[in-house]
């Protein structure tokens, strides 16, 4: 069974159509890119999939139609997306940016974190996620202090803290760092 089944996808803006019966269909653990010059439809795509641009055709997860759903439904039945420009809380910390996306605590696990910060839910699992990208090392650094390539990976990791079926990511590469061209203090610890 596909866990992302779309047919006939369509996507119009006025007389523009931005997107032309495109169908896909994606079982647990596949990857697929979408690969096309500036303005050709990818990101409306991903819109339309994640609810937030207006679509024909048929979306289903996990076998149930999602079509009709709007964008945090679709999240909250377990489809995530990032955006190619990330936007994180400025006010935050990397491991507090990823934190925000862990999976709906409970009000006293909330009040827990709030009032005793070192015993945050959902820090391990945030802390494992960062590590496997490689920014393990940034999770007290301030948005400011990085790179557009450790943004782009700090919203990478928000979308797989929050354990969801489908990930939708948008230009994930956008902004990569190239490892000669890192600043030393973003460079890991040996």
């Amino acid at each position: 069974m596909s866990t992302l089944q779309v047919e006939g996808l369509s996507v119009s803006f006025g007389n523009v159509r931005a997107v032309n019966d495109v169908s896909i269909s994606l079982r647990a653990g596949e990857v697929a890119g979408l690969i096309g010059p500036n303005g050709a439809g990818k990101t409306t795509f991903v819109d339309a999939i994640s609810g937030f641009v207006n679509s024909t055709g048929s979306i289903s997860l996990d076998g149930r139609p999602i079509d009709q759903l709007p964008a945090f439904a679709r999240a909250r039945a377990g489809m995530v997306r990032t955006w190619q420009s990330v936007e994180l809380f400025d006010g935050l910390n990397v491991r507090d940016n990823v934190l925000v996306a862990t999976e709906h605590l409970r009000s006293r696990e909330v009040l827990r974190s709030i009032l005793l910060p070192s015993r945050r839910a959902g820090n391990a699992r945030v802390d494992e996620v960062l590590e496997r990208l490689g920014i393990g090392h940034l999770g007290d650094a301030m948005p400011t202090e990085l790179s557009a390539g450790h943004r782009q990976r700090v919203g990478i990791a928000r979308a797989l803290v929050s354990r969801a079926t489908v990930l939708l990511l948008d230009e994930p590469a956008a902004g990569a760092d190239r490892p000669d061209r890192l600043p030393r203090s973003a460079t890991p610890p040996p």
